[in-house]
């Protein structure tokens, strides 16, 4: 009888106690994107690449109903995700378009010896109520003088093939390459239309 209570006292004491989840953290995929049939050759940086202040906070976000949104308290980007954006959008150009040159701001002393530079605003970047991933934002082009040479915007959704965030996260990834494959074909067609005027 005796040891029948104390299993049962262990039980309640088990059952009552709440342990904490651990943290999952995540990377984005890295792109491997086919090249593109072109010849264009200039040289680039990549300026500033901007994420909405509801995506910089560390988790993943998803949005509720009544435009809510949710930060994922246990499963968090391990790096941040402006950084993470910023150096795909440098490596995805790089392979669809590798006759030109791209490079990080950071390091970029001399402007003057590159010929454009490109900065982007991501404004989605989540999981949406109806269980689809949305990548939207926008991309200017300046030359090296900061006269504006184009721009395009981009909104990308997909439905997610299985629940859970490890899925969000490869949907995330997935769609994310397919709009730097449209930042890629715009901005081409931007900067031989600007040599050709």
């Amino acid at each position: 009888m005796r040891v029948l209570m104390i299993v049962a006292v262990a039980l309640l004491i088990a059952g009552c106690s709440s342990t904490t989840p651990s943290v999952q953290r995540y990377l984005l995929q890295e792109p491997e994107l086919p090249v593109m049939n072109s010849e264009l050759e200039t040289k680039i940086v990549l300026g500033a690449v901007q994420v909405s202040s509801f995506l910089a906070a560390g988790g993943l976000v998803y949005q509720l109903e009544q435009n809510q949104v949710h930060q994922a308290n246990y499963h968090r980007w391990a790096e941040s995700l402006q950084q993470q954006l910023g150096r795909q959008i440098r490596m995805g150009m790089q392979q669809q378009l590798p006759a030109s040159t791209w490079l990080p701001l950071s390091g970029s002393a001399h402007l003057r010896s590159l010929d454009y530079r490109l900065d982007l605003q991501i404004d989605a970047f989540h999981l949406t109520e109806d269980g689809q991933v949305r990548v939207r934002g926008q991309w200017q082009l300046r030359d090296y003088e900061q006269s504006f040479i184009g721009s395009d915007a981009f909104d990308i959704r997909q439905s997610l093939a299985e629940d859970g965030y490890p899925a969000m996260v490869s949907t995330l990834s997935e769609t994310w390459h397919q709009a730097l494959q449209e930042i890629a074909r715009s901005v081409e067609a931007n900067l031989i239309g600007s040599k050709n005027d």
